[in-house]
């Protein structure tokens, strides 16, 4: 898979997206996602950053080798300064997300400012007739999922439990009876 050469610039004060060309200089001498995204965190954020003020970034990137059928194909590293050391924290991380942003033909996203209030972006390609128009009215919306919880009822082990496939949390059997 290599690179896709690119990667997508988020503003959350603006709410803009903007794609820039990836410094393949750094990729090839900072081989792989951590060492990628940790010299872009050291050039792009100042030393002395507030951990939680809107100057902070999160870069989450992928590596050469991710959406292949490496052993470490599916893996996806998140770069910030974390709050509670004042240091660059790093987290990996596997599943989809690594492969999927890879394929959508990114090598990694920056995230930066703060938005106003909470929100969340969907994005998704269209294909055939819907191609290029805009969806209809109240489609854009996310939908509305209050009918079912999130989170399991009262202060239970969050090990005790398990989630059905109705989306109903439920004591787990630990043997059977």
């Amino acid at each position: 898979m290599a690179w896709n050469k690119k990667f997508l610039r988020v503003n959350l004060s603006t709410g803009s997206c903007k794609t820039e060309a990836l410094n393949m200089e750094w990729a090839q001498e900072y081989l792989g996602q951590r060492g990628l995204a940790t010299k872009y965190f050291i050039e792009e954020v100042d030393p002395k950053v507030d951990p939680l003020s809107p100057d902070n970034k999160l870069i989450m990137t992928t590596g050469p080798l991710t959406g292949t059928v490496a052993s470490t194909g599916g893996r996806y590293s998140v770069v910030t300064k974390g709050a509670l050391t004042g240091a660059i924290a790093c987290s990996n991380s596997g599943g989809y997300f690594g492969a999927e942003l890879k394929f959508a033909g990114w090598d990694m996203i920056i995230f930066e400012g703060k938005a106003d209030k909470p929100g969340l972006s969907l994005h998704r390609r269209r294909q055939g007739r819907t191609a290029g128009r805009r969806p209809p009215v109240g489609q854009d919306r996310l939908p509305d999922r209050r009918n079912h919880q999130e989170e399991p009822p009262g202060p239970a082990d969050p090990g005790l439990l398990h989630r059905s496939r109705r989306r109903e949390w439920r004591p787990l059997r630990l043997h059977r009876q």
